[in-house]
């Protein structure tokens, strides 16, 4: 039992470290984390010494993800939303539909079950809230109209994929109690962080529970994440990461470019939001767990969805500033 504490106490200072090292680098923590996890899963040295661990490191991922969930929703602003809400709304509709849809119809032509591909194409249509706003307050453009139609979008999308994920289960009934009441955590963790940030976000317990949550809990969703991972099996055959990584990309973009007659925006700013919907991270990755969980998908198409979160979330930040120096007054 001793050596069980000395292992977790190890590894919430490891990632301390590493997203401290990596923050420095202008890398968000939560893509440090997921890159953390990834090389805990990916190595026999991160397998060895997790071994005796698994178990509890499952079950505080678990909680992990709950308070990952209440987080996302501590930093989705309700005021965001509502300061463009038609354009956040008509770009979310128009991504994410896209998305989903042009997603299903590629991945339904390669071969993969309506079920698997539905599941791909929502994984692929949510974006990510935390990471975002921490690129765009980096360049301190968070104030912008851009920005501000970004995050509502965001919002809107991760409201949208996780009420139809919950379809899918309910759709699925075979699954276990656990994925059901895992869903039904994350739909009420997301709910009361949007509550908490709407009432109580200057309260000073509220920052001492976020602080608590990312340092001490969190760290091991990411690495249970990790020990699910593939990434040799991804190295000897990328060809389903790339097909994701171009689908994805590709759908967000053109989705946000649809909706052009229905904004405000010029096509400029919608291919700039475009890049920005494809920031993912931890939603996604809840997801795509809690289906690796019910069997919904392998952990080929789990790991390619890790990896396809990943990359468009570290490009974002280098496509944000060479659209910037190019054209100075486009987030305005």
């Amino acid at each position: 039992m001793l050596n069980i504490i000395l292992v977790l106490i190890s590894l919430i200072v490891v990632s301390y470290l590493f997203s401290y090292i990596l923050k420095r680098m202008k890398v968000p923590q939560v893509v440090s984390l997921i890159i953390l996890g990834v090389i805990f899963g990916s190595t026999t040295f991160g397998h060895f010494y997790l071994d005796e661990s698994k178990h509890i490191i499952e079950i505080i991922g678990s909680i992990g993800i709950f308070s990952l969930m209440f987080l996302a929703g501590l930093e989705s602003s309700y005021k965001t939303l509502l300061k463009e809400e038609h354009d956040a709304l008509e770009i979310a509709l128009y991504g994410s539909i896209f998305t989903l849809v042009f997603t299903v119809i590629i991945f339904i032509a390669l071969g993969f079950s309506l079920l698997e591909s539905f599941v791909i194409g929502l994984c692929l249509s949510i974006t990510a809230e935390g990471t975002k706003a921490r690129v765009l307050m980096e360049f301190g453009k968070m104030k912008t109209k851009v920005a501000a139609a970004m995050l509502g979008a965001g919002i809107i999308d991760d409201i949208l994929g996780l009420l139809l994920f919950s379809g899918v289960l309910f759709f699925v009934g075979s699954v276990d109690f656990k994925e059901h009441l895992m869903l039904v955590g994350i739909l009420a963790s997301f709910g009361l962080g949007l509550a908490a940030q709407h009432f109580f976000k200057e309260h000073h317990l509220i920052k001492k529970t976020e602080i608590t949550l990312t340092y001490f809990i969190i760290p091991f969703f990411f690495i249970n994440m990790g020990l699910n991972f593939n990434l040799v099996e991804l190295i000897t055959d990328p060809t389903l990461f790339l097909i994701m990584l171009v689908v994805g990309t590709s759908g967000k973009i053109i989705g946000t470019l649809l909706a052009k007659s229905h904004t405000t925006f010029s096509y400029k700013q919608l291919h700039l939001i475009g890049w920005g919907m494809n920031s993912r991270g931890a939603i996604e990755i809840a997801l795509a767990l809690i289906a690796l969980g019910a069997g919904i998908i392998n952990e080929s198409i789990f790991s390619a969805l890790v990896l396809t979160a990943l990359v468009p979330t570290l490009i974002f930040p280098f496509i944000l500033e060479y659209l910037i120096k190019k054209n100075p007054g486009i987030m305005n």
